[in-house]
């Protein structure tokens, strides 16, 4: 079995590090973006949300557990437009203590000029 002498890690140590470095300056340089987004919400104060029913909230034809009104198309809608626009869209609840909808939205990136 051949022996390994500190010298002999040390030169392979060197010969990799070599190696890593030329790897990494053929790595394109990550240039750091600031992502602005824009977020609006909604609350109200009424009965809220059973938890079991807060998953799924966003499907399309969920809606009250009673059956009291709507088609369940409203809130499906909502998430298929802020996803599409690469946003976020969540629902919080409480019992007895309301909701809280709330959807975030990424900015233009380098908007200049007058139209928006």
């Amino acid at each position: 079995m051949p022996t390994t002498t500190s010298n002999d890690l040390l030169t392979e140590y060197s010969r990799l590090d070599k190696e890593a470095k030329g790897m990494l300056a053929k790595v394109p340089r990550m240039i750091p973006v600031r992502t602005f987004v824009v977020e609006c919400w909604v609350s109200d104060n009424g009965a809220g949300i059973p938890v079991e029913f807060l998953d799924n909230v966003f499907d399309k034809g969920v809606t009250d557990p009673e059956g009291k009104g709507g088609t369940g198309l409203g809130l499906a809608i909502v998430k298929t437009f802020i996803e599409d626009h690469g946003g976020i869209v969540t629902a919080e609840s409480k019992p007895e203590a309301g909701s809280t909808f709330r959807f975030s939205l990424p900015t233009k990136a380098n908007v200049s000029g007058g139209k928006r």
